[in-house]
Formats: structure tokens, sequence, C-alpha cells
């Protein structure tokens, strides 16, 4: 179970659509330990990336907050089904922190389905553990 405190809502607004990114589920899917669950050790946790909300600017938080306020009470479908789906909720997350990381708009389409794609391989690595 993963547990935060954030001092200000805004930024435990940021965390929160950045654990749903696919950026961080990539990271969390890379470093998982092969098994039937999905565990990740603690001293992994060291090294994953996670956005600093007080590195934003002005703007990209507010538009980050605006972000989950309008989606933060809508229901994801299951993980696997946001993936192979193209879910626009998390395209929506996703497309709004690859703008903050530079991303030009024409790259992020692109990106973001050789992301999809390495995701949904890796989707299927668990599925192939789990069966066996």
């Amino acid at each position: 179970m993963w547990s935060l405190k954030l001092p200000k809502k805004e930024d435990a607004k940021i965390i929160a659509l950045w654990m749903n990114s696919s950026l961080h589920l990539l990271q969390i899917l890379l470093n998982k330990i092969e098994d039937v669950w999905i565990d990740v050790h603690k001293y992994v946790l060291d090294d994953y990336l996670v956005i600093n909300p007080n590195m934003l600017t002005k703007s990209e938080r507010k538009e980050l907050s605006e972000l989950f306020d309008e989606i933060g009470s809508k229901e994801f479908p299951n993980l696997v089904t946001r993936i192979k789906e193209k879910n626009s909720l998390r395209q929506k997350i996703d497309q709004a922190f690859l703008s903050i990381l530079t991303f030009q708009d024409n790259e992020i389409e692109p990106y973001l389905n050789s992301l999809c794609a390495a995701i949904a391989n890796e989707i299927k690595e668990i599925e192939n553990i789990a069966i066996s």
C-alpha cells in the first residue's frame, strides 16, 4: 500500500497524477520482482524518478492542479484496459507530463505509442509468469 503525506494539497494532486501516469507505471513494471505478485523492494524506491512539484512553474502547477480537478473523481478502467485501449484520462495525464518535460506536440503521440507498447509487453510478461 502506498501512503504519502504532503504538506500542500496541490502537491498531493500533482503526485497523484504522476503515480497514475504511464511514465511512473513503466518504472514500477521494469523494477518489479518477478513473481505472481508485483513487488517493489524499498531500496528500489530510492532510485525512482518522481516529479518534484517545487520545481514546476506556477503555470505548470496550475495546469496539473486543474487536470486533477477535472479527472480526479472519474473512474479509471483497470490497468490493462487503460493501456490497450488508449484510455483518454491516462492520455491526458501523460500528455500533461510530457509537455512539462519539454516534449514538442508532434513528439508526444509517437512517444506515448512506444511507451504503451513497452508497458503492454511488460504486462504480457507478467501474465506469462502468472500462467506458468
